[in-house]
Parts: C-alpha cells; sequence; structure tokens
C-alpha cells in the first residue's frame, strides 16, 4: 500500500495550497447557514469510514466539454444512494445467527469429547493430547465464511471482531469444561503458543529496527484478530475499488504495531460472484460439444489447495512473510489463470447468446483447437493465427472484451481448497457460512432511475410512450449519452437472460429478477452441506410469488433457521421509504434441517427480539397450513394474531385453492399495464386537440369514437369510485400523478366524477356483454396502511396495473347473472376489517397480488344464504352495499340490477359510517370472531385508531360502533341504529 513504486505519478505531482487548502476545509467541516461545524472523522468507525467511501464508486471521473475534469455517475450505476452502511445492530444480528451456531456447535464437540476422555482409564497426558484435537479455538479459526458482495467490507470488519471474541472466551472456557485435568496435566490451547511465537516474533523485530511497541496492542486479541483476518475471511465485491477499500477497511481494523499489514489478495477477490463457471458445468457445455480436454488443467488448479492451505497459515508477523505469502500466491495465479481465463471465455460466449450457424461454427473451431490450444489462446499464451476466419477473431476478441468487463468469477478457481472433487455434480466443500448485505435492484434497467442521474427532465416525463419519444430522440440527435444509455440497457438484458437461461438459478430467476435474489440462490450454491446463510434482503424473499418456490423448497423442507423481517420507521436504510420491509434471511445447508423457525415480524430494532410475544416458531407443517398455495411465510406480529389467524384458516376455505374449486364465482384481471400499454393512454388535451368533447360523466366522444376514464388504485377508496381526481406533479419523477381527494360537495353531487390522468379508447378496454360494472381493488398498499384492502364497485372504464378486477369466470349468461348476484356480498367481504387484518398477515411488500388474495380465507356462498333475525344475510349485505355504492349516476346499472330504481343516495358522512359498521360486524360474526378477539383486531388498526380519536374527542369510535353492532345483530337487530 505504501510502496512508492506503486504510483510514480502521484510522487512527481505537486499540488499548491491554494488548491488543496479549500478542498480540504470542505471535507473537513459541514457547511450550514449557520456556524460552519468541523467533522467528527476521529471517532468514525472502519465501518462508517467505509460506507463513506462506498457511495463514491458508483461514480468515476471524466472530461467536460470544455475539457475540464468532472464526476458523473458510472454508466452501469442503477441510481444513487445512501443505503450502503448497514447498521450495526442488523450486522450483529447477522453474524450471531449464523456463525454463532457454528462456533457453538465446536464448543458442543469440545465439550462432549471431554466427556468422553474424563470416563477413560488412560494416562491424562495421552487423553489431552487426543482432546486437542477438538480444541474449539483451533475449530473457530478453520472455519470459513465469505461475504459475496462485500462492498468496503463492513460486515467481514465486524466478522472479525465477532470470532475474536469468542476465541478468547473459548480460549478461557475450554480450560474450566476439562475440569479433570491437574496442574501437572493441564488443559491449554494449543493456540496460545502460536499467539506467544507471533507476539516473541513482533516483539524481536521491533528491537531490530529501534522502533517502541506498546504491549497493549500486542495483546491476545490483536494477535488472534490478525490469524482470523489471514484465514478466515474472504469476500468478493465487482467493483475493483471496493475490494481495495475493503482491504484498506480491515487493514484499519487489524492494524499490529510492530507487524506489517497482512496480504490478503488470496481471500479477497475482484469479481461477478452472480455469474461465472463452475468446473462440472465448464466440462457438460464442452462434453456436448465433443469436447474433453479439462482433467490435467483442472488438476494443476486442484493442486495449488495445498499453496493456498501454506499462505493461510503464514502469520505475516514480518515483511519477509508477507512477501513470501505475496509469491507462493503468484504461483497459485500463475497455475490457475488459464484455466480461469478459459472459463471466462466459455461463460461470455453463453452470455452472447450466439444463435447463427456460422459463428457457431466459429466458437466449434476455436473448441476443437483448430486455431490453437483454446486455453492457450484465452490465458494470452498464444495468439489467433493471421490467416483464421474474421469472424473466428471477432468472436473470440469479443468474448474476451466482455470477460473483461463483466469479470466473470469462477468460484472453485478462484478459492481452490474451499472445494473437492471439482468434477462431481455434487461437489463436496464450500464455505461454512455465507452472509452479507447484497444489492436489492432490479436487473431490467429501470430508465426513471438511469437518467434521473443523467438527464433529469427525461426521467420527470411523466407517461412512458412520452419518455421513449425523448430517449429515441437522443439517438436520433447522435447524443453519447445515447450510447452509454444503450450500452448499460443492453448489459442488463444480457445478465437478466443468462440468469434465465443459464441453469445457475432454477428457482429466483423467474419473472422481473431482483439481484438480491440470485444472491440469495447464489449463497445456497456455496455453502457446506452443514453450511449456514445469513443475509439481509428485502421480505419478498419470503412473500413475492416469484420467490415462493425457493421459499417453499426451503420452510416446507425444514432448511428455514429464521426470518426476522424489519419495518424502515426507524431508518435503518435513510434513503429507503420508512414503510419498506426487509428482514435477516437465516438458512442452512441441505444437510442441517430445523424442527422449527424462529420468525418475527414489523420489528422497529433488533432488541425487539427478545420480547418473547413478538418472537414465533414455525414448523414446515404451519408454511403449508397457512399457504397452502405458494408455501410463502405469514406474517403474525403476536402470539394472538397467529391464534386467531390459525382458527380461521381451520374452518373457512380459502378463495382459490389449487387442489380445489373456488369458493367465489369471479376471476383476477388487469387491464392495462402502464409502461407495456403507455401508447394507448391519451391526456384531456390531446382529446380536446383532437376534436372531442365531454358527453357523459366518464366519456369523451367524436363522431361514433368513445373514450373512457382510466381509473388508478389511488382515485378510488371502500365502497368509493370517486374518491379522487388526479393532478400531475412533474418534480415527483418516480410518483407524477398525485391523488386529489374528492370534496364533500363533489360527493354530494351524482353528476361528478373524478379526473383522471390518462383516458383510453373505449374499444381497448375489457368489456362483458350485459355487465355495466365490475369489483375492483387496490393493488399498492402495505400492510401499515390504514387500510390494506381497499375495494369497489365501478362502472365498466378502463383501469390501470394498480387496479385490478374481479370479472364473471365467462361471459355466459348464467355466470354474468351470478356475478351480478354476488359482486355486493364480495366487496362487503373484501371491505370487512377481519379481511384486511387475515391479508395484513400476509402482505410484505407494497402490492397486493393476486396469489396473496386467493389464499385469503372467504365466507362461502352457503352462509350468505342464512339469516340474521328475520332477513336473509345476502339481502342485508345488498341493501347496505347499494346504498354506499350508488351515489352516483354512472352506477345507475348496479342499482337496477339490485331493483332499485330511485335516484342516487346523497352522500353522508354519519349515515355511511353506520353502514360499513354494521357490515364489518356482520363479518365478524360470521367469521365467529368473538368480541375480546374484535377489540383486540380494531386495535390492531392505529391510524384508524388515530384518525377518529381526533374526530371524535379521544373516542375510538368505530371499534365502539362495530362491537355495539355485533351484538345488536347477534340479536336479531338489523334495523338498529346504534347511539353512543
Amino acid at each position: 500500500m505504501f510502496d512508492t513504486q506503486q504510483s510514480p505519478l502521484l510522487n512527481r505531482v505537486e499540488i499548491p495550497d491554494s488548491e488543496f487548502a479549500p478542498l480540504l476545509d470542505k471535507l473537513s467541516r459541514r457547511h450550514t447557514e449557520d456556524n460552519p461545524k468541523r467533522i467528527n472523522y476521529r471517532d468514525l468507525t472502519v465501518q462508517q469510514l467505509g460506507s463513506i467511501y462506498e457511495r463514491l464508486l458508483e461514480f468515476e471521473l471524466t472530461l467536460d466539454d470544455e475539457g475540464a475534469l468532472a464526476i458523473r455517475p458510472n454508466i452501469f450505476a442503477r441510481k444513487t444512494s445512501g443505503s450502503y452502511y448497514t447498521p450495526e445492530s442488523l450486522v450483529k444480528l447477522i453474524l450471531e445467527k449464523t456463525v454463532g451456531p457454528l462456533i457453538n456447535e465446536k464448543l458442543e464437540l469440545f465439550k462432549n469429547k471431554s466427556e468422553e476422555l474424563k470416563k477413560k482409564k488412560s494416562p491424562k497426558k495421552e487423553r489431552l493430547k487426543v482432546l486437542k484435537e477438538v480444541d474449539p479455538t483451533s475449530a473457530i479459526l478453520n472455519l470459513k465464511i465469505c461475504d459475496p458482495a462485500m462492498g468496503s467490507g463492513h460486515f467481514l470488519v465486524s466478522l472479525v471482531d465477532y470470532l475474536a471474541d469468542h476465541i478468547l472466551e473459548s480460549l478461557v472456557e475450554s480450560e474450566e469444561i476439562v475440569d479433570w485435568a491437574d496442574k501437572d496435566n493441564h488443559y491449554s490451547s494449543p493456540l496460545f503458543q502460536k499467539i506467544n511465537s507471533i507476539r516473541e516474533q513482533i516483539n524481536q523485530q521491533a528491537k531490530e529496527h529501534g522502533w517502541v511497541v506498546n504491549e497493549d496492542q500486542l495483546d491476545d486479541r490483536h494477535i488472534i484478530r490478525r490469524m482470523i483476518l489471514k484465514r478466515c475471511v474472504f469476500g468478493v465485491d465487482k467493483n475493483p475499488m471496493a475490494v481495495e477499500l475493503a482491504k484498506v477497511s480491515l487493514w484499519l481494523h487489524t492494524f499490529t504495531v510492530g507487524a506489517p499489514l497482512s496480504f490478503l489478495d488470496h481471500h479477497l477477490k475482484c469479481g461477478d460472484s452472480l455469474f461465472g463457471e463452475f468446473v462440472r458445468g465448464a466440462e457438460d457445455y464442452l462434453e456436448e460439444r465433443g469436447n474433453m480436454f479439462l482433467q490435467d488443467p483442472v488438476n494443476q488448479a486442484k493442486a495449488t489447495a495445498k499453496g493456498m492451505a501454506k499462505i493461510e497459515q503464514i502469520t505475516d508477523a514480518d515483511i519477509s512473510e508477507v512477501k513470501e505469502s505475496a509469491e507462493k500466491f503468484k504461483v497459485v495465479e500463475k497455475v490457475t489463470n488459464p484455466l480461469s481465463r478459459f472459463f471466462g471465455f466459455i461463460h461470455a460466449i453463453r452470455w452472447m447468446d450466439i444463435k447463427d450457424k456460422e459463428s457457431k461454427q466459429a466458437i466449434q473451431a476455436i473448441l476443437d483447437g483448430q486455431e490453437g490450444d483454446p486455453i492457450q489462446l484465452a490465458s494470452g499464451k498464444a495468439k489467433i493465427p493471421e490467416n483464421a476466419k474474421s469472424i473466428i477473431k471477432d468472436i473470440f476478441q469479443s468474448a474476451k472484451e466482455l470477460d473483461e468487463e463483466e469479470r466473470f468469477l469462477h468460484w472453485e478457481i478462484a478459492f481452490p481448497g474451499v472445494w473437492d472433487k471439482w468434477e462431481s455434480k455434487e461437489p463436496s466443500g464450500g464455505f461454512d457460512a455465507v452472509i452479507g448485505n447484497p444489492p436489492w435492484d432490479r436487473i431490467k434497467l429501470q430508465d426513471v432511475e438511469w437518467f434521473a442521474l443523467r438527464k433529469p427532465e427525461i426521467a420527470q416525463v411523466t407517461r412512458a410512450s412520452d419518455r421513449k419519444k425523448e430517449i429515441k430522440k437522443l439517438e436520433n440527435d447522435g447524443d453519447p449519452l445515447w450510447l452509454d444509455y444503450l450500452r448499460a440497457r443492453e448489459r442488463a438484458q444480457r445478465m437478466a437472460s443468462q440468469a434465465r437461461n443459464g441453469g445457475s438459478y432454477p428457482l429466483l430467476s423467474v419473472g422481473d429478477i431482483n439481484i438480491y435474489s440470485l444472491f440469495v440462490e447464489r449463497a445456497h450454491r456455496l455453502i457446506k452441506p452443514n453450511g449456514m446463510i445469513g443475509l439481509l434482503t428485502p421480505s419478498g424473499i419470503a412473500s413475492d410469488k416469484s420467490a415462493s418456490n425457493f421459499f417453499k423448497s426451503i420452510s416446507t423442507q425444514g432448511r428455514l433457521a429464521g426470518l426476522f423481517d424489519f419495518e424502515n420507521k426507524r431508518i435503518f436504510f435513510p434513503d429507503i421509504h420508512s414503510s419498506f420491509k426487509f428482514c435477516a434471511y437465516i438458512a442452512g445447508g441441505k444437510e442441517r434441517k430445523f424442527d422449527e423457525a424462529r420468525m418475527a415480524f414489523f420489528l422497529h430494532s433488533t432488541e425487539e427480539l427478545e420480547d418473547l410475544n413478538r418472537c414465533f416458531k414455525l414448523s414446515p407443517e404451519d408454511f403449508n397450513r397457512v399457504n397452502p398455495n405458494t408455501g410463502t411465510a405469514p406474517i403474525f406480529r403476536t402470539q394472538k394474531d397467529a391464534e386467531i389467524t390459525r382458527r380461521v384458516y381451520e374452518n373457512f376455505p380459502i378463495f382459490n385453492n389449487h387442489q380445489t374449486e373456488k369458493t367465489w364465482p369471479a376471476k383476477y384481471m388487469r387491464m392495462f399495464d402502464m409502461a407495456k400499454d403507455a401508447k394507448l393512454f391519451t391526456r384531456k388535451n390531446e382529446l380536446q386537440n383532437m376534436g372531442f368533447y365531454p358527453s357523459s360523466q366518464n366519456i369523451w366522444k367524436k363522431g361514433e369514437e368513445l373514450f373512457v376514464s382510466m381509473l388508478e388504485g389511488k382515485m378510488v377508496q371502500a365502497f368509493d369510485h370517486r374518491a379522487a381526481s388526479i393532478t400531475i406533479n412533474p418534480e415527483n419523477i418516480n410518483r407524477p400523478g398525485q391523488p386529489l381527494r374528492a370534496t364533500l360537495k363533489q360527493h354530494q353531487d351524482p353528476n361528478w366524477a373524478p379526473d383522471p390522468q390518462f383516458w383510453i379508447n373505449i374499444k381497448n378496454t375489457i368489456r362483458v356483454e350485459n355487465l355495466d360494472y365490475f369489483i375492483c381493488f387496490k393493488d399498492v398498499t402495505a400492510s401499515t396502511n390504514i387500510r390494506t384492502m381497499i375495494s369497489c364497485l365501478m362502472p365498466s372504464l378502463g383501469t390501470n396495473d394498480t387496479l385490478p378486477l374481479f370479472i364473471p369466470e365467462n361471459p355466459s349468461l348464467e355466470e354474468v347473472r351470478k356475478y351480478k348476484s354476488f359482486s355486493p356480498l364480495m366487496v362487503a367481504n373484501l371491505n370487512s376489517f377481519i379481511f384486511d387484518y387475515i391479508g395484513r398477515q400476509k402482505v410484505q411488500a407494497s402490492h397486493l397480488k393476486w396469489y396473496t388474495v386467493e389464499q385469503l380465507p372467504v365466507i362461502p356462498p352457503a352462509i350468505f344464504e342464512g339469516k340474521v333475525g328475520k332477513v336473509k344475510i345476502d339481502d342485508f349485505i345488498r341493501d347496505q352495499v347499494l346504498r354506499l355504492t350508488y351515489t352516483a349516476w354512472d352506477m345507475k346499472p348496479f342499482a337496477l340490477d339490485m331493483n332499485y330504481e330511485g335516484d342516487p343516495f346523497i352522500w353522508d358522512e354519519e349515515d355511511r359510517r353506520h353502514r360499513k359498521a354494521k357490515l364489518d360486524a356482520l363479518f365478524f360474526n360470521l367469521y365467529e370472531i368473538n368480541d375480546e378477539d374484535a377489540a383486540y383486531i380494531m386495535d390492531t388498526f392505529p391510524i384508524v385508531k388515530r384518525h377518529d380519536e381526533e374526530a371524535f374527542d379521544g373516542r375510538y369510535y368505530t371499534k365502539e360502533l362495530i362491537l355495539a353492532y355485533m351484538k345488536a345483530l347477534k340479536a336479531g337487530d338489523t334495523e338498529a341504529k346504534i347511539q353512543l
């Protein structure tokens, strides 16, 4: 690091104080409107300092149009983010739940062996010698733990401390365990001798060079941390600067006065953790093409494991040992590099996904050795002959450049000694644990995020089709930004294609792939069969449909150790929305099984894990019972939530069980996608310019051509299809369309309709003959919102993907008749507090998807045939829903189907409050929820409670009404009007 030959240019350059002083001042002070405040760098931890620098990694130096030095986002940077720094409490949680069990097992093995030897009659000296073979401190130092997305090395720095603490404890505890030893034959860990030897070596070096060494800085802890750093810590990052930053962080943290900086290149690698070849996969690829020439290179690479083991044992106590480590590693690299480069060539060919016959023949010619030894060619030791076909040269060069750009990592070759039997379908070995906080970005390039960093005016265009026109304009104008965008987009497309088709990610490469999910599946490939995984990921790993096959394979097979779900309310990550949820995902390898998984949800701090009422244990059978279709995780905030939810699932069917028939006569449907269908959307001013005019509430007309409103989720509320208009805020790049709530005056006007953001040709909308309305519900939601399930009946207009529909199973007259009859019952059930409450146990992300809704328990049609007092339940519900829904003329078709021919009902807040309370009370009764549990459930809606208390002098009025109406309806009094 401090070798002057590393940077000769910097050694020759001098910066004048007049230039450097202002820069230093800006770095030293926080400049505000008041007096500048000095930044306290002294008290920053290494982890915090590393994370500050990590924020800079997505930027690069460039020259502006005038030739001056400028900073811009790297072409492949998705967005700027301050979320790199992982709070230490979360890092500690991952280490305790992932590495902790491995350490405990080493100690338990030692205890058991000690007890076994205690009973033996052989001489104590012999028994103690046998016992040292399972010494826990030595065993801990043999652990291999990897962070495959290490960034600045935060997790690895904390890992060093965590292991050091436990080794120090084990040094003492191991002596106490061997209570049968005596003063003549006492137990002492072999590590003591090693520590003393290193300390002696450092002191000797200090004495020879005249260095002053503080003995406090040569205590056991300092020396043990150096040993851990050299032997246990593994890390990978694609960004070469991140790798160097991780080294600096680890060096600073383990610095020992009198000793040089440790050699780390053997365990910290620059490369793409997600993409590269495993030996067996590469051999299969070549075998399919008739090539079999890897045995010698693979055997040579495997043999370097001995060299790696020697490097790990070198203490680096003086500079000569550091140089020895470096020299030995050069030998390892020299042997493994040809195979690594050849694997890079193979993987690049896979990425290029070549289809045409001529190119395939060119690839085959290279692999057949027609142009020379392919391994020698890939490693640069030989060159493609000058007389080779141009297509062969082009393909070879393209593959080489792609490998260099993507930095494909081939795990077995990168870390010889971690795996055995490379050619086997099931290689033995692997890491003891994989830990970290991998990136949470989607692979698909997000245009808004990408352009927000580079050309905000494009990101601010609200309609996707218009935004695409602006991007196309860059190409037409020859703007260099177009080439950057094209390169970034093509890279994302190649990455997604390889993830889906490459075979490495069979379970988590579906849908809109998120990078974190690939890291989860890769982590399972990297660990030993009895290894452990501890990763921080979005909570969708346990709840998203795209992850359901993967999670079911883990949760129902007893491989899940724990899932600790956090809400970002206390701002663990400042640049992420407060409602965003992430989790600590803890799981085991194929041979590590758990009878139960420890779970907790909606945590705001790691301290809450000590609350027994917040933590639960779920068996593999529990996952199957509550989410039979997907096996995903239910979300229980408390033990009582678990009890109520389990009881409901035992007594009522779900909406759509894949093993049986649907309970309700309707199917799920999405009408328009905001991105894919953007070309179909038209604004009001565009309709005006084309000569259209408003002909009724939701329709613009020109001749025979009709355009109708396109409703969005933010425009509706429970039993209210006219809740809000859309107003455009162009400064809000991510959500320009904002709701403008309807006023009481507008609600009371049956002719008023909200203004949508877009209108759509009626020919493009879903139409069902003899049906002029649909059931809809809001897709964008959260379990922490005022309500999670929000549904209403709406006219047959357009809807986007934030407002999905339930429509008849098919357009037959019989199905439409059933739908009309049942639709008010469905809407009432969907909007009930009890249904919402159970739904909240399932929603982890910000969307309420069909796979979640279809697994919620519903009231079966037969129960609606019963009575409340003298009134049929279905008739009672239809009357309430009619009066709540028919407040505007555009819902007259629904009123007629309910046999009501009068004018719309005037909007009356107090009347609506009572009718909704009656429906909620009815459904609590139908779901067999007692008064005590109903009161508890209502208290789980804190925003509803807060709004009531603000409006009704501190009373939770909604709860009081519902509990009162529950009693009235149980008594058969459907006409009661509760006055509280």
